[in-house]
């Protein structure tokens, strides 16, 4: 639910992000006429996997590494989130990771909205690493307000995208959305054998 900017309704909120936010299109992936590194990953359809992409590339990720771009939706609140993040501090060999935000019941939103304005390693870190629970103060100010209700919508739109797939996608935390043959595919969870022998195959 969107927060009310000084009591007036934000239902109609933009999903974009202010246009600084907005990161450069990124070169598309040859396509790969191999299987999907993971079994249990799902594609979108081409409509929808469009659609997701432009708001994956809009939102203000955290990047980490270089190589082969992989999209991490993770929360400071979630057990696997933390797991992963300790067993890959320095992120993944050949990998481009793109750290993306999502709004966890009870997490700091000024803990958020800073990673999201810095958008930095550091602040990330310092992100996962507190929990998001160091400053739970109500935000109070419209800036703000309109950047986290844009968040809101954003991981809003991309969890309608997932469950209307057929069968319905998951859409907690760890999610991980990646390009393979010309689709777009997402996986959720973390087990660390079978992300080891994900990444393997990502690479590969």
């Amino acid at each position: 639910m969107p927060i009310s900017r000084r009591g007036v309704s934000t239902a109609a909120a933009m999903l974009a992000f202010p246009a600084q936010a907005q990161p450069a299109r990124p070169t598309p992936a040859k396509p790969r006429s191999s299987p999907p590194p993971s079994p249990d990953a799902t594609p979108l359809t081409p409509a929808d996997g469009q659609i997701l992409q432009r708001l994956l590339e809009g939102a203000p990720y955290v990047s980490q590494g270089q190589g082969r771009v992989l999209y991490a939706r993770m929360s400071a609140r979630c057990g696997y989130c933390q797991l992963f993040f300790r067993d890959y501090p320095n992120g993944l060999p050949g990998v481009e990771l793109r750290y993306l935000l999502f709004p966890a019941k009870g997490a700091s939103s000024r803990s958020t909205l800073q990673v999201m304005r810095d958008r930095s390693m550091k602040t990330f870190e310092s992100y996962m690493r507190s929990r998001a629970g160091e400053d739970s103060r109500p935000l109070d100010n419209d800036a703000d307000i309109d950047l986290m209700n844009a968040l809101i919508r954003y991981t809003q739109a991309v969890n309608t995208l997932m469950q209307r797939q057929s069968p319905p996608q998951l859409t907690g935390t760890p999610t991980w959305f990646f390009e393979h043959n010309g689709k777009l595919y997402s996986d959720m969870g973390y087990d660390r054998a079978m992300f080891a022998a994900f990444h393997r195959a990502f690479v590969a």
